[in-house]
């Protein structure tokens, strides 16, 4: 499942795909399901959140824009920190 997603995105990296599984999981989305059911469709979490319909969510009628995530930047910066923190206790 994975590496067939992958070979169909091949310009895809890590910050990319975490994205898109951070878009799945603040969807409209059954959250219970197997990732082998779902890691096949991330690319339609590319732009997103979806609603329960499968429609962005946050672009309709109510007109809110979906705020930009960018978690994977912020678990490195925090990685390196504790790294930093690790270096200076040795």
């Amino acid at each position: 499942m994975l590496s067939q997603l992958l070979k169909e995105n091949p310009s895809w990296d890590l910050q990319q795909l975490s994205l898109c599984v951070v878009h799945r999981f603040q969807s409209k989305a059954n959250h219970s399901e197997l990732p082998a059911s779902w890691v096949s469709r991330l690319p339609e979490y590319a732009s997103g959140p979806i609603d329960r319909y499968g429609k962005p969510q946050g672009n309709g009628a109510n007109g809110k824009a979906y705020p930009k995530f960018d978690g994977v930047a912020q678990m490195q910066q925090q990685e390196q920190e504790q790294m930093a923190v690790s270096r200076m206790r040795k």
